[in-house]
């Protein structure tokens, strides 16, 4: 489990934060469904070469709250193909984006 809290992330020459793989097995918890596998919160992307929070293939299930993002060269934010559950396993609450290149929440195509 990955969790990031209050994390400002500035004019990094790639991705502002880069997760990828190795959460396959994390799950919503069907009953209180607010235990996420990865968690962003509290934070901002602003000014990165990339995307400012790219979760590639295998992330597992996430959960952004209170994110910005801001002038990045990418999206603000870019989940991969490859989160386990589908799109349901993504929640997004309270995320601002403003200028990013290609577009402020990118979810691609998942599996399951």
């Amino acid at each position: 489990t990955i969790s990031l809290d209050r994390v400002l992330v500035t004019n990094c020459s790639n991705h502002g934060a880069l997760l990828q793989g190795g959460l396959e097995g994390d799950t919503w918890d069907d009953e209180q469904q607010s235990k996420p596998g990865s968690s962003i919160s509290n934070s901002q992307f602003v000014s990165n070469g990339g995307d400012g929070v790219y979760f590639r293939d295998g992330a597992g299930c996430l959960l952004l709250k209170n994110v910005k993002t801001e002038k990045n060269a990418i999206s603000g934010i870019h989940v991969g193909t490859g989160v386990v559950g589908g799109t349901a396993q993504v929640k997004v609450d309270n995320v601002a984006s403003a200028g990013d290149r290609k577009g402020g929440v990118l979810i691609e195509a998942t599996k399951g």
